[in-house]
């Protein structure tokens, strides 16, 4: 088994859990603050199309459908797709699911108005081709909005009221090996990434270091003890 197959199985083992935790999230305050950070930074005030990468069973695809725009999820895992397709049947959503690779996108060029991914590139054996790809399908001063955190140096630990605190010991273990033998995990981050965006020839590239006290308003719902980066990209 390849790293890419590794990596899929690892989440479609995990997504049935994922998802209950992130429909949690839905109806959460912490899904208002997400929309509210989100609409700083991506002009929400009127329609877009927008593709949400690593959709995971479809966090920000469900929250921005709500408000009007037109999403696509894609995701490298078919047990996620498959939950996210199953959400949007129950909840009556426009919204749309592929079973795609965030490096080999199949859109035309200057396709989607934003894209946005969240706690993705930490997980990619080629974040740089990617990136690049997110170019390409984004419209000139479209808007990249990635959300990750610099999980290299991390031990994955069952922190006891947080993410992983369900999660079965050899399946944290095997997380924790994916991710000591990605490339990206020996980078510094978010800088490697930002210095990407602009090798790649991107307008505008700024960073947030840290949005959880914008986002995690749910005490029942704790993100990990590290940093939530924002990397906001222009065209």
């Amino acid at each position: 088994m390849n790293i890419s197959e590794r990596i899929e199985s690892y989440w479609d083992t995990r997504s049935d859990a994922f998802n209950k935790l992130r429909l949690r999230e839905l109806k959460s305050p912490n899904a208002i603050a997400w929309h509210g950070l989100l609409a700083k930074h991506v002009p929400l005030e009127r329609p877009l199309r927008i593709l949400d990468v690593g959709t995971g069973t479809g966090f920000f695809t469900f929250l921005l459908c709500r408000h009007g725009h037109t999403v696509t999820g894609i995701d490298m895992s078919h047990q996620m797709v498959h939950n996210a397709r199953r959400n949007a049947a129950n909840f009556h959503s426009t919204a749309t699911f592929e079973k795609m690779d965030a490096t080999k996108l199949q859109y035309e060029d200057e396709t989607f108005d934003a894209i946005l991914s969240r706690n993705l590139t930490w997980t990619l054996p080629d974040p740089k081709a990617a990136y690049k790809e997110w170019l390409r399908v984004l419209k000139p001063k479209g808007v990249i909005l990635n959300f990750d955190s610099d999980y290299g140096k991390t031990q994955f630990t069952r922190n006891e009221g947080r993410v992983h605190a369900q999660i079965d010991t050899t399946l944290l273990d095997e997380c924790t090996a994916i991710k000591n033998s990605l490339a990206i995990s020996q980078e510094t981050r978010p800088a490697w990434d930002m210095a990407i965006f602009k090798e790649l020839g991107a307008q505008e590239v700024s960073v947030l270091n840290d949005v959880r006290q914008d986002v995690q308003k749910d005490d029942n719902l704790q993100y990990e003890e590290i940093e939530i980066f924002m990397i906001r990209v222009v065209k």
